[in-house]
C-alpha cells in the first residue's frame, strides 16, 4: 500500500503483486530471453508484456489499458 500526499490530497495506491512459478522448456526460456535481450527488455518483462497483449486480444483490457501497452483496437 502506498500513500501519496500531493497539494494537500491524499491518494491511496494499493497494489496487489503476485509471483507466478511455470513450468516450460529450456529451448522455450532461451527464445523468451532472446528476444527480450533484443528488444532491450529483461525477460519477465517481456513476458508480463505477452500476457497483457494477450489479454487485451481476449476482450479483458480497457480501451486505455490497451493504449498503455502501444496496441491498436
Amino acid at each position: 500500500m502506498t500513500i501519496v500526499k500531493y497539494i494537500g490530497i491524499t491518494i491511496l495506491s494499493i497494489v496487489m503483486r503476485i509471483q507466478m512459478n511455470i513450468l516450460m522448456d529450456k529451448k522455450d526460456l532461451k527464445k523468451i530471453r532472446k528476444i527480450a535481450l533484443t528488444r532491450g527488455q529483461d525477460y519477465p518483462d517481456f513476458v508480463r508484456f505477452v500476457l497483457k497483449k494477450e489479454l487485451a486480444n481476449l476482450g479483458f483490457l480497457t480501451r486505455d489499458e490497451i493504449k498503455t501497452l502501444g496496441l491498436s483496437q
